[in-house]
């Protein structure tokens, strides 16, 4: 009994410390044609790229963190609007990543480069930095969060795969910018119970093992 109290102890106790895996990463350049965002248009332009079904094996598996990587050139920072939307076949999400900031009118405050939109961001929120250049941000809503009308893709099941889109416009009059490239990081962290349910089958089949070692001696 000791040694049973034992195994779910240590199966809880791991269950608790569940690690996050990367489940879908890419980076894609956009041709200038389809990535010029219009002026003073709330058009703008959208980019998607498909994510397949079935990662990390865990038909359970939910969305924990999502990274966004964002290269564009010319124009004014403090023009953009943009979001990002998640749709698995059942459900959509969306968060927003830009809107508007800081740095209209401002010398040196054309395009974002390189730069990294996170809830884990160092170099603050988004919204408040004039210049971007190859750092990690917060965007202007985090993008891990449970799902609620912030638009976070907390949890959202991704065993059917499903679609990301990015949708970038510019809201005022002047120069033009131009989305040059994207990137995402997408990762999930299995179901508890189905990870729980791994850990401790392991350990009953270690705890019978060794108890059929310990007879034999």
């Amino acid at each position: 009994m000791k040694k049973i109290i034992l195994v779910l102890g240590l199966t809880l106790a791991l269950t608790a410390a569940v690690p996050a895996t990367v489940i879908f990463t890419g980076d894609w350049s956009v041709n200038s044609a389809a990535g010029t965002i219009p002026d003073n248009s709330s058009v703008g332009i959208t980019a998607q790229q498909a994510m397949g079904a079935a990662y990390n094996g865990d038909g359970n598996s939910g969305i924990s963190d999502v990274e966004v990587r964002l290269t564009i050139s010319g124009g004014y920072n403090g023009d953009l609007y943009g979001y990002l939307m998640f749709d698995n076949g059942t459900s959509a999400q969306t968060t927003v990543l830009l809107n508007r900031v800081s740095g209209i009118g401002v010398a040196g405050a054309s395009g974002f480069d390189n730069i990294t939109l996170s809830d884990a961001g160092t170099g603050g929120s988004i919204q408040s930095t004039v210049t971007a250049t190859g750092g990690s941000y917060t965007a202007y809503h985090t993008l891990d969060t449970t799902a609620d009308s912030a638009g976070g893709f907390g949890g959202m099941n991704v065993s059917g795969g499903g679609t990301w889109t990015l949708f970038l416009a510019d809201l005022s009059a002047g120069d033009q910018s131009q989305l040059v490239s994207w990137g995402l990081n997408v990762s999930v962290v299995p179901e508890p119970v189905t990870y729980a349910l791994g850990i401790f089958g392991g350990a009953m089949a270690l705890l019978v093992l060794g108890c059929r070692i310990a007879r034999q001696n």
